[in-house]
């Protein structure tokens, strides 16, 4: 696939829960992942210089791509269907025991105002894809 200058394309996976939201936080070199999956999404993105971020004809379903890397017009990501977050080994049970439960009452700004700071996202999208211009 080719793309084309000035052309706005929308991207999504072809299946239902093929959608992964990541985001990273540290503290004190700790680190902390945080996963959401969505049933379905989309983002948008001009051709113009898609050529550099993702070569199509190299893209493998198994490792997927991720998105949030491309020059973005727009997105949505629907349906949060399950989340995840796994804490360093080397912490605590106790304080692993107050995270979670902040992050339960709070979610990430619960993390944030623990000190923890958002370092990175990533939006994961996995199978076959469906590239069509808008």
């Amino acid at each position: 696939m080719k793309w084309e200058e000035g052309v706005v394309y929308k991207i999504s996976p072809k299946s239902k829960k093929n959608i992964e939201h990541i985001q990273f936080y540290e503290k004190d070199g700790l680190k902390i992942k945080y996963v959401e999956a969505y049933r379905t999404g989309w983002v948008t993105v001009l051709g113009d210089e898609m050529s550099y971020y993702f070569d199509v004809d190299e893209y493998d379903p198994e490792i997927g791509v991720d998105v949030w890397m491309f020059p973005t017009e727009g997105h949505e990501f629907l349906d949060g269907v399950s989340d995840d977050i796994t804490f360093p080994k080397t912490l605590s049970e106790a304080d692993r025991d107050q995270l979670e439960g902040i992050f339960f009452e709070e979610g990430t700004d619960g993390l944030e105002n623990m000190g923890w700071e958002h370092m990175d996202t990533e939006v994961w999208f996995f199978d076959n894809i469906s590239i069509n211009k808008v």
